[in-house]
């Protein structure tokens, strides 16, 4: 795998993490307030949309993926897990009905894996 490869890889990772996320909010039907200000609905639908594009157009610049590509995509996946659940701990964050301390945990277990 050259430089290029792990580029997109990397790129695909982070694009399919934000797609999904967007899409478990339209799920959820979350409600989602930046600065006092509520973003509506059809934020996520279009950034579900377009980054869900980015992400589809990135893995098929990969003609043929590799043991190597799928285990770097799952090792990017994990750290976006990882950062996301250790920020969630630190900050004392409770969501979706998921206590603090299980945050935690979840982040040890990415970090071990």
């Amino acid at each position: 795998m050259n430089k290029n490869e792990k580029i997109i890889v990397i790129t695909s990772a982070v694009f399919s993490a934000v797609a999904f996320l967007h899409l478990l909010r339209i799920i959820i039907n979350l409600d989602l307030t930046i600065g006092g200000v509520s973003i509506s609905m059809w934020a996520s639908v279009a950034a579900t949309v377009m980054i869900g594009l980015l992400a589809f157009a990135n893995i098929k610049l990969i003609p043929v993926w590799t043991r190597a590509h799928y285990f770097l995509f799952f090792i990017i996946l994990l750290f976006i897990d990882a950062g996301i659940c250790i920020y969630s701990y630190l900050a004392g964050l409770s969501y979706w009905y998921v206590p603090t301390v299980w945050f935690g945990f979840i982040a040890l277990f990415d970090i071990v894996l």
